[in-house]
């Protein structure tokens, strides 16, 4: 294959049609963005620890302070301004 066809396939192995107008760029290929899991002591989404809670959180910094904060979601795909891909692409 040529390097051209090598890229496409590349790109097309983690592209996703639910995020940024089907370009491929969505919160479910971010970097910034964590599944949550179940803890056996929770009172909510209690279970153990290899069960999803089928939440998701964005552990981006935001600039208004310092603290250790995420944005919580109630779904796998989105997209935001703030976009990292965890693939690399060079």
């Amino acid at each position: 294959m040529n390097d051209s066809k090598n890229i496409k396939y590349f790109f097309s192995s983690f592209k996703c049609n639910s995020g940024w107008q089907n370009t491929g760029l969505c919160c479910c290929n971010c970097k910034n963005q964590i599944e949550l899991f179940k803890h056996p002591w929770n009172t909510i989404n209690k279970g153990p620890c290899s069960e999803s809670t089928n939440f998701y959180v964005c552990i981006l910094q935001h600039n208004i302070n310092k603290d250790n904060r995420g944005t919580l979601f109630e779904f796998k795909h989105g997209f935001c301004e703030m976009h990292k891909s965890k693939f690399k692409t060079c």
